[in-house]
């Protein structure tokens, strides 16, 4: 059972223990989006999270101007340490200096998605730096070296890494997209790119092709998926920008989006993140002029899409769209939420692991940010001027990430374990004026509702919950939903008895109990630890504390008190009816640990007088009711004593006992 401690201070040291080893099972916010480096000198970092405090962008000055052109990819490590940034021809460290062999890489920074990092799932010290080229145009692109992928190795040239095994070839004739997506398992990843031929038999011009990536590495037999519409030309010859546009996934896998410049369209797929193939194709009318960028709001119901304006002179003609994805006809009322302005165009789409969508914009200092993209039409917030760049250029490119690590919840919690209070905090908390927290939870009452900001809840029981956030804004209410966990204790019953008797010199091991990921033995308060194993060998008298913990953090204690084991023999009693020591008997300090008491007692000539087997039945000093006269007598007293929990050792007592009247 989990002890309930009446001592104030025991209770505080108890808490700060369980809270140290119980956020090693807290939700952490993926890190590797933290850094956005692009255009000319551009760059945001978006603050670590784990204190669960709301991340927030801040600037941060790109110190590389090559990474310009058209498209970038950056990673950090799961700590939101930078790690590299790379436009598809060359890739730096995080000291900002080119890789050894990082500068002559077979991809093109002027596609829309020219490259993508993807860590190995086990060995943490080796990213794939995947990239595509422009593809084949006979016009201005004579040899396109297709899709192909390099290894940095972390342990070469350290800490920076050093590429090597690069310029490996996937496949020949892709276009510029390129995505990633984690695995079902949460562990392997898919990478996805999209065939091109301007050829005239279009072999590999409406295909899918998907690789994964597993501990062993780079899988080249990859799936390929004829879906689609077909990037090819006609006579051989391309349609213009029929490889350009953005593909992403969902943050939560389950589709996949592209935006077909040439063809003025985009493409939503479901995809099966188990097996990496797509189906289900929703293709637009061609009515999305110049479609460029896309992205999935994070509760992945919503898509946004924008158009460019190429010439960037006509007035109006870029604009980002809203689709709802709960739509029958998704495409039918496609809701234009802004046009952009003579100057400027609109470009990539990228979400932020704050919540929020940015929006690159041409020859601007800024990037327009989405606030609320969960929320349909107007609502969705759109500031046109939303994050300053520090006087900076930005282009139409935005750093291309693995869409999985932006998989966000609207809301995170922490404190998982059945008794305690489970706090739970907004990610996004941009326009909210109000809100109202539903537990479900009726088994708390009046408690199961709150209207705080970052509400604490006691959960009656164990289980799942579907906690719903209202969220109120100007008159209106958004709602949302994250499935809440609350994790059992675990059972604990493996200290028993709750007492034992040590006999001096004996020892107990006490058993912690397989299945747990830790054990903490403590020795007469919580404030003195005595070891981490699963057992314990005591050889002491005393109060001994159990804490387990399980693998998911959850924790419970156990005691047992260990009492001394002695009996004390007297050498005399006086069985005269004065109502004092009248009978002989052995007298156990603290009763219990005695097995198998016999008691004998003998005149001196070895005649038996007693006997007894129970340990409170003493002698009066008769003989067949006859008092007995004063004298000496001997007495001998057996017992067991257990030495350790199933182990026994006898016990012989003898000597004189003098009766007196």
């Amino acid at each position: 059972m989990r002890i309930v401690l009446i001592f104030s201070g025991l209770l505080l040291v108890i808490f700060s223990y369980a809270q140290s080893f119980s956020d090693e099972c807290e939700y952490i916010p993926p890190e590797e989006a933290n850094y956005w480096y692009f255009s000319s000198f551009a760059g945001l970092v978006f603050t670590n999270s784990v204190s669960y405090d709301n991340a927030n962008t801040v600037l941060y000055y790109n110190p590389i101007e090559k990474i310009g052109g058209r498209s970038s990819s950056v990673i950090s490590d799961e700590l939101g340490n930078f790690k590299f940034v790379s436009n598809g021809q060359q890739v730096w460290g995080s000291n900002f200096e080119l890789l050894p062999h990082g500068n002559d890489l077979f991809g093109d920074p002027s596609c829309t998605q020219s490259s993508i990092f993807i860590q190995n799932p086990e060995i943490k010290n080796i990213y794939y730096l995947f990239t595509v080229d422009f593809p084949y145009d006979p016009y201005f692109h004579t040899v396109s070296y297709g899709f192909r992928y390099s290894e940095i190795d972390l342990n070469f040239n350290p800490p920076y890494g050093d590429v090597k095994n690069y310029n490996i070839l996937l496949h020949e004739d892709v276009a510029e997209k390129l995505t990633a997506v984690r695995h079902k398992n949460e562990r392997d990843v898919w990478v996805i790119t999209h065939g091109y031929d301007v050829s005239l038999n279009g072999e590999w011009a409406n295909c899918f092709y998907v690789f994964l990536v597993t501990r062993d590495g780079v899988d080249t037999n990859f799936i390929t998926n004829p879906i689609g519409k077909s990037y090819e030309g006609s006579l051989g010859f391309p349609i213009p920008n029929i490889s350009t546009g953005y593909m992403k996934s969902s943050p939560d896998g389950s589709k996949i989006a592209v935006a077909i410049t040439g063809l003025n369209s985009v493409e939503i797929f479901d995809f099966n993140n188990e097996t990496g193939v797509l189906s289900n194709c929703k293709s637009s009318p061609e009515t999305f002029k110049n479609a460029f960028g896309i992205e999935f709001s994070p509760d992945n119901s919503k898509l946004y899409v924008s158009t460019l304006d190429f010439s960037q002179t006509l007035i109006d003609s870029s604009r980002v769209y809203q689709l709802d994805l709960n739509n029958t006809d998704i495409f039918q009322n496609p809701y234009q939420i802004i046009a952009s302005h003579y100057d400027s165009a609109f470009g990539a789409l990228q979400l932020g692991k704050d919540g929020k969508i940015y929006v690159a914009r041409t020859n601007l200092s800024y990037l327009s940010v989405i606030q609320n993209p969960d929320r349909i039409g107007n609502w969705c917030n759109i500031i046109e001027n939303g994050q300053g760049l520090g006087g900076r250029s930005g282009y139409i490119c935005l750093p291309n990430f693995m869409q999985s690590y932006l998989d966000i919840p609207a809301f995170t919690y922490k404190n998982k374990c059945f008794g305690d209070t489970t706090i739970l905090t907004v990610t996004n908390d941009s326009n909210i004026e109000s809100q109202l927290w539903n537990f479900d939870d009726l088994g708390s009452g009046s408690s199961n509702t709150s209207s705080l900001s970052s509400p604490g809840h006691v959960f009656s029981n164990p289980g799942p919950y579907n906690v719903l956030l209202s969220e109120f804004y100007k008159g209106k209410s958004f709602q949302s939903s994250e499935k809440v966990v609350i994790n059992p204790l675990p059972d604990i019953d493996y200290l028993n008895p709750d007492t034992v008797f040590l006999y001096p010199g004996a020892k107990f091991t006490l058993q912690g109990g397989a299945g747990y990921d830790k054990y903490f033995w403590y020795y007469q308060s919580m404030q003195n630890p005595a070891g981490t194993n699963q057992q314990f060998i005591a050889a002491d008298t005393g109060t001994y504390y159990l804490m387990v913990v399980d693998t998911l953090c959850c924790y419970n204690i156990d005691t047992i008190v260990i009492i001394p084991s002695v009996i004390f023999v007297p050498n005399a009693f006086t069985p005269n009816g004065d109502g004092l020591n009248e009978e002989f008997m052995a007298i156990c300090l603290k009763e219990g640990g005695i097995n198998d008491f016999h008691m004998m007692v003998y005149n001196r000539w070895g005649q038996l007088l007693f006997e007894s087997h129970e340990i409170d039945e003493g002698w009066d000093g008769t003989l067949n009711n006859t008092l007995l006269p004063s004298g000496v007598y001997i007495y001998k007293i057996t017992y067991k004593v257990e030495l350790d929990f199933g182990v026994f050792d006898n016990v012989v007592l003898k000597g004189p006992l003098t009766l007196l009247r």
